[in-house]
């Protein structure tokens, strides 16, 4: 089937009377007028330049003509080449977002764990600042957390603690709270460390004291334990760095209360407990902790604390998710992202709406001739006509298309498959990703890249068809006329109803309707990733109690005791 060109689809002696209205204006410009019925919408495509059109407008000329099978294989493999490049693209920036957010929340929620109930541990911290029935914060090792209560260590009530009962405790704890204790390797230094005499009440015993006590050195006197417990709960931050603000926030006083001492002594004594002793008493699972919760806290950085006079220590992510102002949590960064996010799905939507402009055109263009071309009469039309197989086909001199009158099936059929379908999937794909990756962004710095990013990723296919298609095409695509067509989207009652309000249908249909999606399209994302479990504001509190064991929800900061915060964080958080 060869096709014929024209800009419309109206039967010609509508055509006709439409020339007799307007004479000469449909011949130069090739623009004919569609008549305003009330429910009626006039879709009419734009060519522009990308890949996509070219491979219908390229086709479509050639169409019968030698070389079409040229010209297929051609537009095929741009096709295939934009799909390409854009679909590994994608894979590569959603690959990248989902392993940084597993990465971060796989993490960081393995060490923290929220307890809906209060855990049986020693609460030093000042009940001002806290509540019961909100829901805490674990982000410490569990063997120095629930040791905070020596009462928790003796299961039948004897005043000692076995090695059995340490083993008992480990499988109880895991499955109960879910983290690893190893409770008997911990039962073993503390026996080694009362048998070397340095523990504080086995200081002044000798080995037979020690051996008598602790009934031949198979059960350890909890008052033992007791003694050393203000020391272990040191062990809970699980980083030295923390000391400097321990003792900004009035918690080392109680652990080490020898009035000679001085801050500089007990941040010191501090930092060395955590760095030698910590690791020796917890094992390996203390060090995981340590390890993990400097990668996942972020850059270290030390910052000088007036009236106290103190150097203390924050990292980045944690201060990144702190109540500050202009933290992800705080009312500039959520304003920033909505803006920005807003932004992209706008640009989302300008590419669906031509897609979907691209369905309903192809759609119901004619794709048969239903009648032959109307009669070519005046002599400006004559001059700007040409004979071919018989039929008169209007064209420019220059050899671009004028006028389209149908598309063949083949070719529409081809598009389908080749053109919008993956058109379609991949728009569709790139708007959940690319909202993804702006939503899980964590700084200022990420969010404006991964927009820059996005942008490009989206202006893939103008920039394959602007390198790589030759000038005779673009010529043609850039002086084609655009596809019309008229669609009834109501029936008659209501194009009756409407005939008078057709001035507000565009309003009413269109405008409201592609402001809702947006809204919706822009909101629920973004506060899906705040409010939902392990979202933005579970991950705010997460890394203030592991990175700064900081927060009236963090149980750290709850044994330890003192300020929950550092004098401006607490400030801060009562604003």
């Amino acid at each position: 089937m060869r096709n014929l060109l024209m800009h419309s689809h109206q039967p010609p002696a509508q055509q006709q009377q439409a020339d007799s209205d307007d004479s000469g204006t449909s011949c130069e410009s090739g623009e004919e007028e569609f008549p305003d019925d009330a429910g009626q919408f006039n879709w009419e495509l734009r060519w522009e330049a990308s890949v996509y059109d070219e491979a219908l407008l390229g086709p479509l000329v050639k169409y019968g003509k030698p070389g079409t099978y040229v010209t297929f294989i051609g537009v095929v493999l741009l096709l295939v080449v934009s799909f390409v490049l854009q679909v590994m693209v994608l894979w590569k920036v959603h690959d990248l977002d989902v392993a940084k957010a597993n990465a971060a929340t796989g993490k960081v929620f393995w060490l923290c764990q929220e307890r809906e109930s209060i855990m049986p541990v020693h609460m030093r911290l000042n009940t001002s600042y806290w509540d019961d029935g909100m829901n805490n914060m674990d982000c410490g090792p569990m063997a120095p957390t629930m040791m905070s209560n020596v009462a928790n260590l003796d299961t039948d009530g004897d005043g000692m603690w076995s090695q059995a009962e340490a083993s008992a405790l480990s499988v109880e704890w895991n499955r109960t709270y879910g983290k690893i204790s190893q409770m008997a390797l911990v039962w073993k230094q503390f026996m080694r460390k009362a048998k070397k005499q340095q523990l504080k009440e086995t200081k002044n015993l000798d080995d037979a004291a020690i051996s008598s006590q602790s009934i031949v050195y198979t059960q350890l006197p909890l008052s033992w334990i007791q003694g050393d417990i203000d020391m272990t709960n040191l062990c809970i931050p699980s980083d030295p760095y923390l000391c400097g603000n321990l003792e900004a926030r009035g918690a080392l006083v109680s652990k080490l209360p020898d009035p000679d001492l001085s801050p500089t002594d007990r941040i010191t004594s501090c930092e060395r407990f955590v760095s030698e002793e910590c690791p020796y008493y917890f094992g390996e699972v203390y060090v995981v902790y340590e390890k993990w919760s400097y990668e996942q806290c972020g850059e270290r950085s030390s910052e000088w604390v007036d009236g106290v006079d103190i150097i203390t220590t924050a990292y980045t992510l944690a201060k990144n998710y702190s109540k500050s102002f202009n933290a992800i949590a705080g009312p500039i960064y959520f304003s920033f992202l909505v803006v920005m996010l807003a932004i992209w799905l706008m640009t989302v939507l300008v590419e669906l709406r031509i897609i979907f402009k691209w369905w309903v055109v192809l759609l119901n263009f004619p794709s048969t001739f239903d009648t032959a071309p109307r009669e070519i009469t005046t002599p400006r039309e004559m001059k700007n006509t040409a004979e071919v197989d018989g039929e008169m086909v209007h064209f420019k001199h220059d050899g671009s298309v004028s006028h389209i009158y149908s598309i063949p099936w083949s070719l529409k059929v081809f598009t389908i498959i080749f053109n919008l379908i993956p058109r379609t999937i991949v728009c569709v794909c790139l708007a959940w990703v690319g909202t993804m990756f702006l939503v899980h962004a964590d700084d200022y710095t990420d969010l404006i890249l991964n927009g820059v990013a996005l942008g490009f990723l989206i202006e893939v296919d103008n920039l394959l068809y602007t390198s790589v298609v030759g000038d005779r095409a673009k010529n043609e695509l850039e002086t084609a006329p655009s596809l019309k067509v008229q669609v009834d989207l109501l029936g008659k009652k209501d194009r009756q109803r409407n005939t008078k309000s057709d001035g507000n249908q565009d309003t009413i249909k269109v405008t409201i309707p592609n402001i809702l999606i947006l809204t919706c399209a822009t909101g629920i994302p973004i506060l899906h990733s705040y409010f939902r479990e392990y979202g933005k504001m579970d991950m705010g509190r997460a890394l203030r109690c592991l990175c700064h064991a900081a927060g009236p929800d963090c149980v750290t900061a709850q044994v330890l005791g003192g300020m929950p915060y550092l004098p401006e964080d607490e400030l801060m958080d009562h604003r």
